[in-house]
């Protein structure tokens, strides 16, 4: 499967994103406006905070029947024996978040809701539908910024797998890609 790649600020790009949405669920956007510094910083701070102790994190767990928060193997994907061994953090607009992570994270989660609000309008512009996506995306709390630390698999854990076949239970997912893929920015976006 060949994967569009996309620069966020081409005249074509609305119809060339919503082409390899539809062609194969996924597109690569190139060049977004995303400060890379900002992202960097985001990485440094949440990869300091996944060091802490478990008690730590726990603060923020997920409570029972709520969303945003901390969790550790909580996802089991597709058929998967065993679930991921991964450690999130869910940042909704309402999650509390550490004190040294508000600031960055907001900024961050703020920076890719926009870029996220354009890639509907994109899809609303050159697809038939019978409701704007723009409604549902500007009055729902349900956008999230997903922060994900993979832990090093221990002995023990040499059955778990970082992350099984899976599908995504939001309507447009955007996935930084690591610079040693690609030379410019870029994040993966998929539906």
């Amino acid at each position: 499967m060949k994967i569009s790649r996309v620069n966020y600020h081409s005249p074509a790009t609305g119809q060339a994103v919503v082409e390899s949405l539809q062609k194969n669920g996924f597109c690569i956007l190139v060049n977004p406006p995303l400060d890379d510094q900002l992202v960097e910083y985001n990485y440094q701070l949440w990869h300091k905070w996944f060091q802490q102790t478990g008690k730590q994190k726990g603060r923020f767990a997920i409570m029972p029947g709520k969303i945003g928060g901390y969790a550790i193997n909580r996802e089991k994907a597709q058929a998967a024996k065993y679930p991921d061994h991964k450690e999130i953090f869910d940042c909704y607009r309402h999650t509390k978040l550490p004190n040294e992570l508000k600031q960055s994270t907001f900024q961050l989660s703020s920076a890719l809701h926009q870029i996220g609000a354009e890639c509907i309008k994109w899809i609303e512009n050159h697809c038939k539908l019978s409701r704007p996506l723009t409604q549902i995306i500007d009055h729902s709390n349900r956008s999230v910024l997903r922060v994900a630390y993979y832990p090093a698999l221990t002995g023990l854990q040499a059955h778990n797998q970082r992350v099984s076949p899976h599908t995504d239970i939001n309507m447009l997912t955007i996935q930084h890609i690591a610079k040693p893929f690609f030379n410019s920015p870029c994040y993966a976006l998929g539906w």
